[in-house]
């Protein structure tokens, strides 16, 4: 993965090349269709072929951050995602908006790993201003995920997640991490990998700590999530998180800086008896990796979105 980030940085493009970019026409997109259909083959890391291996089965919520608009919070699975209205403390959830995949939804994100492999892991920022971060194998970016519309905008990167948050080189969480959610904290986050979590001040770039998820949440020894987390998400109530793994869900009370917290509700079923709306929805079978069709706009100018998209090649 850093060998074909690299090799992303090195591209040059001649003029004809990028001018085809800037104004792209009709070929242009036949030959990202032709990309799409012939799944040109790429060197792929461990972590991208147990990834891959996984598409194949059967899926849950891989991830999900809370927006800004009220009881709304965006979930992916794989590389589709929807915005779902999770109506706090009742069974009455419904669907918003989706399921669609995530590069119709975020143009963006279209010819990266998020839009192909999906999303990991993902929390939403404070402050308002619908942005989040989110994570993709070894990669991170910032968004600005414009709700309600097709605007979606990257701030930062993608880079790799120990470039993003350099504290993470050489443990576990500089890739594939599993889950996160915000605190109640301005600028913190709970990041969740395996059995522990890191807690993170995004803004300053600083690691507060490293613990065990059942040191730092003890309301949680002997459940499924003492091992690891699949998804999570902030809820609107404050000093709430849910926390999702396979099939089962809980209701979180956490306590930054106290070991005061307690299940709300759950472990329980997402579907068919908690979340209905979601029935004909989860779980997803995946078939493959083959990107589906494109349905947005091309790039007015990214220099190496032809290396991406079609392998280098015009």
């Amino acid at each position: 993965m850093k060998e074909r980030q690299r090799a992303k940085k090195k591209v040059v493009l001649s003029k004809a090349e990028l001018d085809r970019i800037h104004r792209p026409d009709d070929n242009m997109m036949s030959k990202v269709k032709e990309w799409q259909r012939a799944n040109i083959p790429v060197a792929l890391s461990k972590a991208e072929l147990d990834r891959i291996e996984g598409l194949t089965n059967e899926s849950y919520i891989d991830s999900a951050f809370r927006s800004t608009r009220t009881n709304e919070v965006y979930l992916f699975f794989q590389n589709e995602y929807l915005v779902l209205n999770y109506a706090p403390g009742t069974t009455n959830a419904r669907v918003v908006n989706g399921p669609l995949y995530i590069h119709n939804g975020f143009h963006p994100l279209f010819g990266t790993e998020f839009a192909e492999y999906g999303i990991d892991a993902a929390f939403g920022c404070h402050g308002g201003h619908d942005e989040s971060f989110i994570f993709s194998i070894d990669f991170c970016a910032k968004i600005n995920y414009a709700p309600g519309t097709t605007n979606a905008k990257i701030l930062e990167g993608p880079k790799l997640i120990d470039e993003m948050f350099p504290f993470f080189k050489g443990t576990k969480f500089e890739s594939m991490v599993d889950a996160a959610f915000e605190s109640s904290v301005p600028n913190q986050v709970y990041i969740f990998k395996g059995g522990e979590y890191a807690l993170v001040d995004y803004i300053q770039r600083k690691l507060i700590h490293i613990r065990p998820i059942v040191d730092g949440f003890n309301c949680l020894q002997n459940t499924i999530f003492a091992s690891d987390i699949g998804a999570a998400f902030a809820s609107h109530n404050s000093q709430e998180a849910y926390l999702f793994k396979g099939n089962s869900y809980v209701i979180l009370h956490f306590t930054p800086g106290q070991t005061k917290d307690y299940i709300i509700s759950g472990p329980e079923e997402i579907v068919p008896k908690n979340w209905p709306s979601l029935v004909n929805i989860l779980p997803r079978y995946n078939v493959g990796v083959d990107m589906p069709e494109y349905t947005g706009p091309l790039p007015d100018y990214d220099p190496n979105f032809v290396f991406r998209v079609c392998g280098g090649l015009i």
